[in-house]
């Protein structure tokens, strides 16, 4: 190898570690990871399988302090959901170059228009969102290279909950039930979002972001825009006490968030939500 690829090398290879990273949207970061050149090591239960290249430590947060390698260059949390279990990889944290915890809108109470200040302990902030609120301010007051990023809900082919293929379940039976004021909603695409956290660590963001689609979509649009891909009429109910399970896309009140800190970043990489429902279903 010449001097300069040794030293392009060197420039770009880090030692990244992703807790998690074996399903879902954490599969497409690790591939982006590799692809970039970086050393990355997965630390998990080992449930799922392992890419090739990546190196492995077995690691069941739940269940004992982590006791692999504690210095990286960039450290991503796709595993944490609960506030005590930034207790388990404390060393990991305070000693990362960057670490970039996956949190959610959850944080926050049903409102338009979101900034990432308006997260806070309040009524309508329960169960997963005050743990992961929990989670980040346990992180932030770690370290000062921390970057917590608030997603939508994530939609995409290997979704394990089944999100989209639920609303097309319904359609196919020939009813669907969305609240009646037909509330706007983020979401934002699997790939979109690997991507993302993926830039995340080159840009380095620190504190809370926003990251989601900029193209806000309704209950509606989502219904008739499957329905029409399948060629299905259905009957649509409005429901005024429309009470949703914790993983339903829809939700009974508005809850949209303020993008302005990911448009500075400059991030414009993201699939239009109706491509996003095709390639979900």
């Amino acid at each position: 190898m010449n001097i300069s690829l040794q030293l392009k090398h060197a420039i770009m290879s880090r030692n990244t570690l992703v807790l998690g990273g074996t399903r879902y949207f954490g599969k497409h970061l690790v591939q982006l990871l590799l692809d970039r050149g970086d050393n990355v090591y997965i630390a998990s239960r080992g449930n799922y399988p392992i890419p090739k290249k990546c190196n492995f430590i077995k690691f069941d947060r739940d269940y004992g302090l982590y006791k692999g390698p504690v210095t990286f260059d960039i450290v991503y949390d796709q595993s944490c959901y609960l506030g005590a279990q930034i207790c388990s990889i404390k060393n990991i944290i305070l000693n990362a170059g960057l670490y970039i915890l996956t949190s959610s809108q959850s944080v926050y109470p049903f409102k338009e228009n979101l900034k990432e200040y308006e997260a806070k302990i309040c009524e309508g902030v329960t169960g997963y969102g005050l743990e992961k609120l929990k989670a980040e301010e346990c992180a932030l007051k770690l370290t000062n290279r921390a970057t917590v990023v608030r997603f939508p809900v994530v939609i995409g082919a290997n979704d394990y909950y089944k999100r989209v293929h639920k609303i097309k379940n319904d359609i196919f039976n020939g009813e669907i039930v969305i609240p009646s004021n037909n509330p706007l909603l983020n979401i934002i695409y699997e790939v979109d979002a690997a991507k993302a956290l993926f830039k995340l660590s080159e840009v380095k963001s620190m504190g809370a972001i926003n990251i989601a689609s900029p193209y806000q979509v309704s209950p509606k649009e989502i219904c008739y825009h499957i329905a029409s891909k399948f060629n299905r009429s259905f009957e649509l109910k409005l429901d005024e006490d429309f009470n949703p399970s914790f993983y339903s896309i829809f939700k009974r009140h508005p809850k949209t968030l303020n993008l302005d800190k990911q448009k500075g970043l400059g991030f414009d990489f993201f699939t239009d939500p109706m491509d996003t429902m095709d390639q979900s279903v």
